[in-house]
């Protein structure tokens, strides 16, 4: 009896060995394949290089999990920083605090790692999205299934807009891009309370500050229609 329970403990064992091969192969091929598209994709520097063989391991959301996480916020840390947008910090952000290397980004990994870069500081963001501009986002989010960001987004916008209404233009230019996308409803859909709250009040500001705006005002009621949520 003694005998069978030894055997009973070393399979265990061997078990254990092997489900750690199984998983430490796969981690192998799935960074293998990352170093390949890393490649292919022709990136500028190693750390861009190391930055997509880091998520070798992260795997999209399917439809079903994405419903059941609708209600949770996409970054749930960035969410603790207070959206307070300083017109001293504003007044000149060097290009190189916003780009590596002064270059733009040419696809939505790319502009992700850099709006990481940024933390929490609204003011850099706010101009690194007016930067690219609503043409460029609209490029860098067009086919993804969401826009991992768009509350971030919004509650940046709305704290920019709050402080500076003279910025009213620049911001519907970033939410007209950033609303032809593919995956802009669902995205919308999926924001959290407080960012729907944010996008509440940017919605607001907007109407409010397009009175007497007769360019602006066709744009502003454009992005009104799109962005307003249904009451429940």
């Amino acid at each position: 009896m003694a005998a069978l329970d030894s055997e009973s403990l070393n399979f265990n064992k061997l078990a254990k060995e092997l489900q750690a091969a199984v998983v430490a192969d796969g981690q192998y091929w799935e960074k293998n394949a990352a170093k390949i598209r890393a490649i292919e994709q022709k990136v500028g520097t190693y750390e861009e290089f190391k930055d997509i063989v880091s998520a070798a391991h992260l795997k999209p959301l399917s439809k079903k999990k994405f419903e059941e996480k609708r209600h949770q916020p996409w970054n749930s840390n960035a969410f603790n920083h207070s959206n307070t947008y300083s017109k001293q910090e504003a007044s000149y952000i060097p290009a190189q605090d916003l780009f590596p290397k002064n270059k733009l980004p040419t696809n939505s990994h790319e502009f992700l790692r850099d709006w990481r870069r940024h933390g929490s500081c609204t003011a850099k963001r706010y101009q690194f999205l007016k930067l690219c501009g609503g043409g460029r986002l609209e490029k860098y989010f067009k086919t993804d299934i969401v826009i991992c960001c768009l509350g971030e987004f919004l509650k940046v916008l709305s704290a920019t807009l709050a402080a500076q209404p003279s910025e009213l233009s620049s911001v519907c230019d970033i939410l007209e891009g950033l609303r032809l996308t593919n995956g802009f409803s669902l995205s919308l859909q999926a924001l959290s309370e407080n960012e729907k709250q944010a996008n509440e009040e940017l919605c607001q500001q907007l109407m409010a500050h397009a009175q007497g705006e007769t360019e602006l005002g066709k744009s502003v009621t454009r992005i009104h229609q799109y962005y307003k949520l249904e009451e429940k």
